[in-house]
């Protein structure tokens, strides 16, 4: 181990104990434990998969808990066993409402990739080339559907994980998203930024018997074993990532390992000495990071830095008012139950039967027959006290102090309404979004640059053949672009445009581009791409031919090219009558000259010349 290989082992949290309270105390806190590669012996890599297993266990049940209890609240499961046996329950689900509603609002746009080279022409062909086929992907996989799937598991389970890879069947990379339940993580690892800071990640996975066979022939006899003969049946098997190999296994069986796949290796080549001696020289694979990382990208905000999970969750926060909300909804809908009931009766005239069914009747508004006597003397309507006004006020309340915590009071249907002013509304709204934008957008951000920088890392795989993609252009219309690892022959820098995920207020930006174009310090181009029109450069053009140059825009129309004809025809006449008028005037101030030559000599009596 060299010693920057000693410098990046102080971040991995090897030997680091983060038990509360002894995140002080110094010395030897837990066993050595080996680094999995692929010098281990198939029993070592089984031996450390059931250390991690076992850890896992001892963590997770707490965890479990608690996702289970928000995804119950999510899905609107807020009840008793005895509650929903006793009919549909009576719910107000206002943490569905708040998070359904928060989504779009921090996922509202697509992220944009930049690409940064050096300063030559190469360079900025070679970024505006990358760029574009990032725009590709983004649109291919889906990414923004894939980051609002992140965010909301992350609200549901305390984590959004996003995995990277490669597909054989599309020959193209691939991304998608990974419901944290089916990880197995390090307890003792933590996310910093949407950095994993464990040493492995297990995923459990499902396949048929038949591909795990295909995949691993070698255990052929082991998986059919497994599935009694029947190769059509689902098996689960993990998949295990460290930073520099993958292994599979099943149960205390290893089904195979490998390098890591998405890294180019370096090799040695031979070469002449000065002697004329054949040396190996170590030639390092070309990569855009500087070092294999597991394919995982990790979206995580309350997190304190103990352990994998966040601490706490948008969900998680508002159980105890969502519970306040249902018993508020309870004590009414009682209450209203109540105005239609209330009734005593006399034992002179009903059984008891009878009382139960006449107060039954008259709850639903049904008629109670009293065959003779004073009906009076036989039933009497009790009017129940009125329920206080604080009880649907403090309903009122809970339901905003939920959204509130949500960050979309204003931009939930009954924050809008009840704002009376569209200037009001706007402001509300905007208060949401600046709040969202400021935080969990820009998380999201930090998630679909380093995709991006993933993406760019496959390229350099997997890009042996000439891959293509095809974004929207200008005037150009549909660009194809080719790329090939051959192409990726300099240093490129991936980012995400600040600001491309975070709302906007569309209502006051589009006024502003309005009142700047108007007073011309915005050009029409950056006027269509501030109101978010699909082809702002070919509309530009088409404005500027408009004005100056209609016959190219129209001259397809015959109608327009006889219009553009009389008007050039008439143009011509007024042209050739105002040089007609200036000719007769230069005519006529020369015969006006003239005369006043002959008057001047005549007063002066001198001969005329």
């Amino acid at each position: 181990m060299g010693i920057l290989d000693g410098f990046l082992s102080l971040g991995r949290g090897i030997n680091i104990l983060k038990r509360e309270g002894q995140e002080k105390e110094e010395g030897a806190q837990e066993p050595f434990e080996k680094e999995a590669d692929l010098t281990l012996k198939d029993e070592d890599l089984l031996q450390l998969k059931k250390k991690w297993e076992e850890k896992w266990d001892l963590y997770v049940p707490e965890i479990i808990k608690r996702q289970k209890e928000c995804e119950n609240y999510w899905l609107g499961k807020q009840f008793s066993v005895a509650e929903i046996n006793a009919g549909r329950p009576m719910m107000d689900n206002a943490i569905f409402e708040g998070l359904e509603t928060f989504l779009p609002v921090a996922n509202r746009r697509n992220p944009e990739p930049q690409v940064l080279a050096d300063d030559t022409p190469e360079g900025q062909d070679l970024a505006k080339k990358v760029q574009k086929m990032l725009v590709f992907h983004s649109d291919r996989l889906r990414m923004k559907l894939k980051l609002k799937m992140v965010v909301r598991y992350w609200a549901i389970y305390f984590l959004g994980v996003l995995k990277v890879g490669w597909s054989e069947r599309e020959n193209d990379l691939t991304c998608s998203v990974i419901r944290p339940t089916k990880l197995i993580l390090d307890p003792e690892a933590h996310i910093e930024d949407v950095n994993y800071t464990g040493e492995y990640i297990g995923e459990i996975k499902r396949e048929t018997a038949s591909i795990l066979i295909n995949r691993f022939p070698k255990k052929e006899k082991f998986i059919s074993q497994e599935v009694g003969g029947n190769l059509g049946t689902k098996v689960q098997y993990t998949e295990w990532w460290t930073n520099r190999i993958v292994f599979w296994t099943l149960k205390n069986e290893l089904l195979g390992k490998a390098k890591n796949p998405h890294w180019n290796e370096g090799e040695e080549r031979p070469f002449m000495d000065n002697m004329g001696n054949v040396q190996q020289e170590l030639v390092e694979g070309k990569n855009h990071f500087p070092q294999p990382i597991k394919p995982y990208i990790f979206f995580s905000i309350f997190n304190l830095g103990k352990q994998p999970h966040d601490e706490t969750s948008l969900i998680f926060q508002n159980l105890a008012l969502q519970d306040l909300i249902n018993k508020r909804n309870r004590q009414i809908d009682k209450n209203a139950d109540a105005a239609n009931s209330g009734l005593s009766v006399s034992g002179d005239y009903f059984t008891e039967e009878q009382a139960k069914r006449a107060e039954e009747a008259l709850r639903k508004g049904g008629v109670v027959f009293v065959p003779q006597g004073d009906v009076r003397a036989a039933l009497h309507r009790d009017q129940p006290a009125q329920m206080p006004a604080f009880v649907y006020n403090d309903l009122v309340d809970k339901r905003q102090r939920l959204l509130d915590i949500f960050g979309v009071r204003g931009t939930a249907p009954t924050g809008q309404l009840n704002e009376p002013t569209v200037r009001g509304k706007i402001i509300i709204r905007g208060s949401d979004e600046s709040r969202i934008g400021g935080g969990i957008s820009e998380y999201l951000e930090q998630v679909a640059d380093a995709a991006y920088n993933w993406f760019v890392q496959l390229m350099y795989v997997y890009y042996d053949e000439t891959h293509y993609g095809s974004v929207l252009g200008g005037l150009e219309g549909q660009n194809v672009i080719a790329l090939s690892n051959q192409d990726l022959n300099r240093k490129l820098t991936i980012s995400v445009k600040e600001g491309s995920l975070i709302p906007k207020d569309d209502v006051s930006r589009a006024n502003q581009a309005v009142d700047l174009a108007a007073s011309q310090k915005m050009s029409l181009i950056d006027l269509y791409n501030t109101l978010d029109y699909p082809n702002p450069q070919e509309m530009a053009t088409r404005a500027w031919l408009e004005v100056n140059a209609p016959h190219i825009l129209y001259g397809q129309d015959p109608r327009v090219l006889q219009a553009i004809q009389e008007k050039q025809a008439m143009e011509q006449q007024q042209v050739q009558q105002e040089q007609q008028g200036s000719v007769e005037r230069i005519k006529e101030q020369g015969e006006q000259k003239s005369r006043q030559t002959v008057e001047s000599a005549l007063l002066k009596q001198v001969p005329i010349q």
